[in-house]
């Protein structure tokens, strides 16, 4: 989990105008989740192991930069590990061109290896209008539509076994522990058609609660809160809750507790009773 936090002061001068100053910027993570591998691909292939085919880097669709584009036959990128990698979550954002006209034989997969060879993605000799998978007893329909865009695949080894997860919808589980490689493209020698990955993230949601505290701020001399805003980012599952907290004694602020939302009016708080705030970020 991550935040990061624009605060912001305003002060009212002589003439009643109102200006608006940034005062700090506050990156708040928190330590419990331990990030296995995170690649966006804004830098290269150079965390991928193995790099077969032409294939490489290239400006995605919107909203997201460079990802990787698979658009060749039996064209993909591989990483693996020395130990398998138990109870972690794996998610893979996918954009689907929609470009193969559903012909056969066409194929752009997610490939997880461990004790069970798992597939997720798009595989037209299983069914050409919705994303298909293999949880090691073969191949079976997601019963999620197919459609232009990006779409989310995770895969969830954190309980018993793994669970399948299609864009937040749970699709079924089988019986894996752990995965020691992951793949992404096609090596079944199916054809190919254009399609992007991008922000690969594997982490470890062993520990899935927890709280970070920024560091205790305040406005220079004659200047007033105003807003704090938050760029939040939450997996699938988890939600992050914010409380305004007095600076010098920790003690939440009335009405500043168990927030959600990305902007945050802070001008009723008495500065002189607060002459110092600090954010509370709690993990769930």
């Amino acid at each position: 989990y991550k935040t990061e936090v624009l605060m912001s002061v305003w002060r009212d001068l002589f003439n009643g105008e109102t200006r608006i100053q940034s005062l700090e910027n506050l990156k708040v993570y928190m330590g419990a989740v331990s990030f296995g591998f995170y690649d966006n691909f804004e830098y290269s292939l150079h965390k991928w192991d193995s790099v077969v085919g032409p294939d490489g880097v290239s400006q995605a669709p919107a909203p997201w930069g460079l990802s990787y584009n698979s658009t060749t036959t039996d064209a993909y990128i591989f990483k693996t590990w020395d130990t398998p990698q138990d109870g972690a979550v794996v998610t893979v954002w996918y954009y689907d061109t929609m470009s193969d006209g559903g012909f056969p034989n066409y194929a752009n997969l997610l490939q997880l290896s461990g004790d069970l060879t798992i597939w997720a993605g798009v595989n037209t000799n299983v069914d050409a209008a919705n994303y298909v998978a293999e949880l090691g007893a073969g191949w079976f329909s997601t019963g999620i539509p197919r459609s232009l865009g990006w779409h989310n695949f995770t895969l969830d080894y954190s309980g018993a076994g793994v669970t399948l997860i299609v864009d937040n919808n749970v699709i079924t589980s089988g019986p894996a522990d752990n995965f020691v490689s992951i793949m992404l493209g096609d090596d079944l020698d199916l054809i190919k058609v254009p399609a992007y990955y991008d922000e690969v993230l594997i982490h470890n949601m062993t520990l899935n609660r927890g709280y970070i505290i920024s560091k205790a701020i305040k406005p220079p001399p004659g200047w007033r809160w105003d807003f704090i805003t938050v760029s939040k980012e939450e997996f699938f599952g988890s939600y992050i809750e914010l409380t305004i907290e007095d600076g010098t004694t920790g003690a939440p602020i009335p009405g500043y507790t168990g927030l959600t939302d990305e902007y945050i009016d802070i001008s009723d708080i008495d500065y002189r009773l607060h002459p110092s705030i600090r954010l509370n970020a709690t993990f769930y």
